[in-house]
């Protein structure tokens, strides 16, 4: 009679989650596809948005120094 409670409450988690993974439903209306709004063009007036400054490139990377193998020692 205890384990009741978890029984429904692991069934309950499970139904969440997998209730949130569905994917969308499909419109409810095929014959009537929804269009995308049309881009407002920007007022006759106004200027441009101003670019991102020039930046210097930065400088060289150097590849990494690699040790010449050590020379076998000699027994």
């Amino acid at each position: 009679m205890k384990t009741t409670p978890i029984i429904l409450f692991l069934y309950g988690l499970t139904a969440g989650c997998l209730w949130a993974q569905m994917p969308p439903a499909p419109s409810a209306h095929p014959s009537f596809p929804v269009r995308p709004r049309p881009r407002i063009p920007a007022p006759a007036g106004r200027a441009p948005l101003p670019s991102l400054p020039n930046m210097p490139a930065p400088p060289p990377v150097a590849p990494p120094a690699v040790a010449p193998p050590a020379a076998p020692a000699e027994v």
